[in-house]
């Protein structure tokens, strides 16, 4: 479980990814708590498909994912398409490391997209070293399950097709194509077939794997540290007393600057119900476009009563109150929450039937 797609998700903030990928063998196998483990899996939909992938519970993956699929229904009815662009589809295919190219560096399970979260170690050829456990690995794949071998298959086939931009008029023109955006995260699919090999292999062999899964990551825990917590002092937090309104900043980037210069998610967006633009940035292109509602805003603060804007917040900290009623919780939404929260207990009262 000491493999770059788990370190490098981390450095990416993805941290919902990284247990998806530390619990998805635990489900694979249908070991001890194997519910509670999809259950989490759950949290992000790369997470629940992967986890109802290799699940022999049907009925409780349906309830797991139900959330992210009725949500994402009710998005494209109402209008949006779940899709991206073809400039955003190459730029968030895999990507090549030293001594490996792309392949090798798929095979080790590294070859994230964002270069600033790959430790330093790959990108001086110790990427050679998960390419060399790949080939331990593969020698005890008959003791493998065909089915976590189809799923690693798979897992693999969508990242390569991602390189290969064979996924782009997916992507580009079908409706929920974008969740294939960033097709590298399905390598997910394949830990399980590794760890179930890894724990078949004898003696030496085993001595090998261990060595090189720790070479090919040596500055990990180095690396790892760039996530210290920081005091809060540290960050530009405004008070808003916005009382569950929605919240329009004026001017204010997404992302900030912590006091020792490390880029961070402006926290004051994750606190409050804010307008956000919803653009997206990789290095200097931009390869998503602010939402509608955002660039309305942006054009004119003027209109955010009448858009259900309560607060408008300018750069020098001053708020306006606009007005505008508090925004109610869907309840749809409230209804979907309830059934994630409780599917497990459902899972355990009525497994004898699954």
């Amino acid at each position: 479980m000491w493999n770059p797609f788990v370190v490098e998700r981390l450095l990416q903030g993805q941290w919902s990814v990284a247990v998806a990928a530390w619990l998805l063998p635990l489900v694979a196998l249908g070991a001890r708590g194997s519910i509670a483990a999809q259950w989490v899996c759950s949290l992000t939909p790369t997470g629940a498909i992967a986890a109802a992938l290799h699940s022999r519970r049907w009925l409780f993956s349906a309830l797991t994912c139900a959330p992210w699929v009725v949500a994402g229904a009710v998005a494209a009815v109402g209008g949006g398409h779940g899709t991206s662009s073809a400039q955003a589809a190459a730029m968030f295919a895999p990507r090549a490391e030293a001594g490996v190219g792309t392949l090798g560096a798929l095979l080790g399970l590294g070859g994230i997209w964002n270069a600033h979260a790959v430790p330093a170690s790959r990108s001086s050829g110790f990427a050679v070293f998960g390419v060399l456990l790949f080939a331990v690995l593969c020698l005890a794949w008959r003791h493998v399950p065909r089915r976590l071998l189809a799923l690693a298959g798979l897992g693999f086939a969508l990242a390569l097709a991602s390189w290969a931009g064979l996924l782009t008029p997916i992507i580009q023109y079908v409706p929920g194509g974008g969740l294939l955006r960033d097709a590298h995260k399905l390598l997910i699919l394949a830990i399980p077939a590794y760890v179930t090999a890894a724990g078949n292999l004898p003696g030496l062999r085993a001595q090998l794997a261990g060595s090189f899964a720790l070479l090919q990551l040596l500055d990990a825990p180095f690396a790892l540290s760039a996530l210290t917590p920081v005091p809060t002092s540290s960050l530009p937090i405004p008070h808003v007393d916005h009382q569950g309104r929605d919240v329009f900043f004026v001017d204010r980037p997404t992302l900030a600057l912590r006091t020792d210069g490390a880029p961070i998610v402006d926290p004051a967006l994750k606190l409050m119900n804010v307008v956000e633009s919803g653009a997206l940035r990789v290095g200097d292109v931009q390869v998503d476009p602010p939402s509608p509602r955002w660039s309305a805003l942006n054009a004119d603060v003027g209109l955010a009563a009448s858009m259900g804007v309560g607060v408008v917040v300018y750069p020098d900290g001053r708020s306006v109150n606009t007005g505008a009623a508090p925004v109610g919780l869907p309840p749809l939404g409230l209804g979907l929450f309830g059934l994630w929260c409780t599917s497990p207990l459902i899972a355990l009262l009525t497994r004898r039937y699954w």
